[in-house]
């Protein structure tokens, strides 16, 4: 067998690891136990043939769908950017108002769901005689809900590789603060970008 060839297990890795990326489950999907499967995904995925065998499968699947990591990267940053606010309008009493007339078909595949119930119901009558008739009055609630912001930073952070990047926390004079490198997760790389954006806005408003 060649150096550069993969054996059964890490072709059965490669596969399900590029249909899904969690080590220890396609691992476990490649017939490694539950107790060794997170070791050998560590493993596997340190191997120089293993890595390169995902990124043609992945390569494959981006030329078949005709997308890229930036177009991906960018969808996942639209959601990061979204705003309620394009979603509503605040009527002249104050109260926000759900009003959708105006959003575009992207501003439309940013919401992850709408709902609407009725919250109460009147009934009344109006006119005499042959021409009295009965009036049912409903009021609705209509929710509406952006996918989550986190999310989508998120989505960039797994997209760009930003998750597995060691970030060192440095003060004024150049030295760091932490004599030892501190790996952030994608979620606490997300939440401080989400922090950072806010504070860009709220400036931006000032």
């Amino acid at each position: 067998m060649s150096g550069n060839t993969l054996n059964g297990r890490e072709k059965s890795f490669v596969a399900h690891y590029v249909k899904d990326p969690n080590g220890t489950k396609a691992a476990t999907a490649a017939g490694y136990s539950a107790k060794t499967a997170a070791a050998a995904a560590s493993r596997l995925l340190t191997i120089v043939k293993v890595k390169n065998a995902i990124e043609k499968g992945r390569d494959r699947i981006a030329a078949k769908l005709g997308i890229s990591a930036e177009m991906i990267a960018q969808e996942y940053w639209d959601i990061a950017k979204g705003s309620i606010g394009n979603y509503i309008r605040v009527d002249d009493e104050g109260q926000p108002i759900v009003d959708l007339s105006e959003i575009d078909e992207h501003q439309m595949g940013l919401i992850s769901e709408i709902s609407s119930e009725i919250v109460s119901r009147t009934t009344s009558s109006v006119g005499e005689g042959e021409a009295k008739r009965t009036v049912i009055s409903e009021t609705r609630k209509t929710r509406v809900k952006p996918y989550s912001r986190i999310d989508g930073l998120n989505g960039v952070v797994r997209v760009l590789g930003l998750g597995s990047t060691k970030h060192e926390v440095v003060g004024a004079d150049g030295k760091p603060l932490i004599p030892e490198q501190t790996e952030i997760s994608s979620h606490d790389l997300a939440v401080a970008v989400t922090v950072a954006l806010q504070k860009k806005i709220e400036i931006e408003r000032s």
